[in-house]
């Protein structure tokens, strides 16, 4: 699994000219930030800008300066959370409102004005208790990180001058191990009608399959996967035992289904408000106690087959 962390760039031009250099009206262009997080802190640094074209194109250098202003628009610190793990990303860029001079070149495109500005994007990434007052981002799902660009073409002593601004748009993804649950069935073996409401629990498991990104330099693992339990065969109303699939077959034995509990004492509880959790996933397969019991649900009994449904969901951020 590769993780990328990537910015969109949308390009607005308002003022195109400004002698001898111009502001390139460059339309709508979309161009791309490769960043990597090597660790929980450091610093985020542009390696590539694609297709962005000129943004100041000059005849001449003389008396003219070209210049540049980077302003943070949104909010520096935000919060996700991995497992029950909270973590705050902080993003503590600061400006003193100064104009950065550019050095004298007669055409820059986006990329090599922030190149020439040594233009960073500071992160810390840390472990949290809890943060409600922080806003929510979802690892791997884009969230705005809004920059704004003023750039300056000035001529003489400065007085005529224009400027462009851009809105960057910041996609961030994460290295996540995944954990999924594939389709699975499991024997329950031989029951005795006669004692099949006295039947104890039987010891069984499930297989959660989890997954590590192949490449990425900054990981986070869960410390827990949670999950819930919603019945396929529809369950018999005020009970939690699940319906036979075969009971109308003529191999079917009936009114008699299963009945689940993820500790052998406690019946499962079904939806999504009732989710479980086991700790310390591992790359690879992770083997889940599940324990069965057939019960019936009605009079309608006979020998026969057995056969319910249950769908297990595991739960993401």
């Amino acid at each position: 699994m590769k993780w990328l962390l990537l910015i969109t760039l949308s390009l607005y031009s308002f003022i195109v000219q400004s002698a001898p250099c111009a502001v390139t009206n460059v339309g709508e262009q979309r161009g791309t930030y490769i960043l990597k997080p090597l660790s929980m802190k450091g610093n985020l640094t542009t390696e590539k800008i694609e297709n962005t074209g000129n943004i100041i194109e000059c005849a001449d250098l003389q008396e003219t300066t070209n210049a540049i202003k980077v302003h943070f628009l949104t909010q520096n610190a935000l919060r996700f959370k991995v497992g029950s793990r909270h973590y705050i990303i902080n993003f503590p860029f600061e400006s003193d409102g100064k104009k950065i001079e550019l050095p004298g070149k007669l055409s820059y495109n986006l990329e090599e004005m922030l190149s020439a500005i040594n233009f960073t994007i500071p992160y810390s990434i840390a472990s949290v208790s809890d943060s409600s007052n922080t806003a929510d981002i979802f690892p791997g799902t884009p969230f705005p990180l809004l920059f704004e660009i003023e750039v300056s073409s000035c001529t003489g002593n400065n007085t005529n001058c224009n400027s462009v601004r851009f809105n960057l748009n910041t996609i961030l993804q994460v290295n996540l191990m995944t954990c999924g649950f594939e389709d699975q069935s499991i024997d329950t073996g031989r029951f005795v009608l006669s004692r099949i409401n006295n039947e104890n629990y039987q010891f069984h498991h499930i297989r959660f399959d989890c997954i590590q990104g192949e490449q990425g330099e900054l990981v986070f693992e869960p410390s827990d996967v949670e999950y819930y339990f919603e019945p396929v065969t529809i369950q018999d109303s005020g009970t939690s035992i699940l319906k036979n699939d075969l009971e109308n077959s003529e191999d079917g034995a009936g009114q008699i289904g299963f009945q689940l509990s993820n500790d052998g004492t406690h019946e499962m509880q079904y939806g999504k408000s009732n989710y479980y959790s086991f700790q310390h996933p591992h790359e690879g397969s992770n083997q889940i106690p599940l324990f069965i019991r057939p019960r019936t649900y009605g009079n309608n009994v006979s020998s026969g087959q057995i056969m319910s449904r249950v769908k297990i969901v595991v739960m993401y951020n």
